[in-house]
């Protein structure tokens, strides 16, 4: 399936989702005129570009993901960048090392209360 990105203007809060703010391109099916997702990053602490994808779940299962962050590298010209993928979601484990991730670590968090900032989410 061919995909085309477009450049997503989302404030502070990122585009929903619960995704931290970042910059975020909508992904859409060639010649589509809704968007079925957006892929982006956000700088991490060491400076490296953590990508960041969603596609909605009528759309899942066929590479899109993975197309649309292979995309975005290439247009942003990007050597590396990290995932950060929850444990417990097998399924995004699972596509990214199939696309050739590999795990080289993992992180933990604390959260310290309901609504309570993770990281150095403001």
């Amino acid at each position: 399936m061919e995909l085309t990105l477009k450049k997503k203007k989302t404030g502070k809060k990122g585009p929903g989702h619960g995704f931290v703010p970042g910059t975020y391109w909508d992904i859409y099916k060639e010649g589509g005129k809704k968007p079925i997702g957006f892929v982006g990053y956000a700088v991490g602490g060491d400076g490296v570009k953590q990508v960041i994808v969603y596609v909605n779940p009528k759309y899942r299962g066929g590479g899109i993901a993975t197309h649309a962050e292979d995309l975005l590298a290439e247009q942003l010209g990007l050597r590396f960048w990290d995932a950060v993928i929850s444990m417990d979601n097998t399924a995004s484990r699972k596509a990214h090392e199939k696309a050739g991730w590999r795990r080289v670590a993992e992180v933990y968090t604390k959260q310290y209360g309901p609504g309570a900032p993770i990281a150095n989410e403001e």
